[in-house]
């Protein structure tokens, strides 16, 4: 994922997607891998997110909530950015329209889940970590 202010930042992420029941679902992405593009101002040293998304009458209600830590720069960066319109909020408002405009696109077809997955009704079985392997 690409974020574009106050700095260009790509981060990679462990996104997970849960289906709680027909009318609901949710979704849980921590970063893995934090980048800052040019100078590396600290602006973001990890972001996690939390998405819940129902299924209403008109639509598709979706909440948002992001925790973020940054460096001790990168958050005097972000309250000085705060004065000149840098957001969270208008960071949300932009993720919130681009899903609304790719929904809405005609003909928009979801992939198919990988086989071998465990049903959503039902957790997958975590055996522990193999051994290392001696070198």
């Amino acid at each position: 994922m690409r974020l574009k202010e106050p700095a260009v930042i790509d981060t990679e992420n462990d996104v997970t997607y849960e289906q709680l029941d027909r009318n609901h679902w949710q979704s849980r992405s921590y970063s893995t891998r934090v980048r800052e593009v040019g100078t590396d101002h600290k602006y973001l040293l990890r972001l996690n997110s939390y998405w819940t998304f129902s299924a209403v009458n008109d639509g598709v209600l979706v909440e948002g909530e992001a925790i973020t830590l940054s460096g001790q720069f990168g958050s005097a960066i972000r309250a000085v950015g705060s004065l000149f319109g840098i957001s969270p909020e208008k960071s949300l408002r932009r993720t919130l329209t681009s899903i609304r405009e790719t929904a809405l696109q005609p003909g928009l077809e979801f992939a198919s889940p990988p086989s071998g997955l465990p049903d959503c009704a039902e957790r997958p079985v975590i055996t522990g970590c193999a051994s290392p392997k001696p070198h």
